[in-house]
């Protein structure tokens, strides 16, 4: 994958929030795991189904043509 700087601002922010949901995830799992197991696997694929809309919004903006705005 290319440099983490070339990632547009959007996605940069959504991965952020992906990371600490992911947290939340297993401090969850962690703290009571029989009580909290059924929502925590739902919010992982949540989030596991997120990342992929933010991975192929990515690649489709990378195949879009570049506008060169001199």
């Amino acid at each position: 994958m290319g440099d983490l700087h070339q990632v547009p601002s959007e996605v940069k922010k959504a991965l952020d929030n992906m990371s600490k949901r992911s947290n939340e995830i297993a401090n969850l799992l962690v703290q009571r795991p029989s009580e909290d197991l059924t929502r925590a696997m739902r919010m992982r694929m949540e989030r596991s189904m997120e990342l992929a809309s933010i991975q192929a919004t990515a690649f489709e903006k990378r195949r879009l043509p570049r506008v060169n705005n001199e």
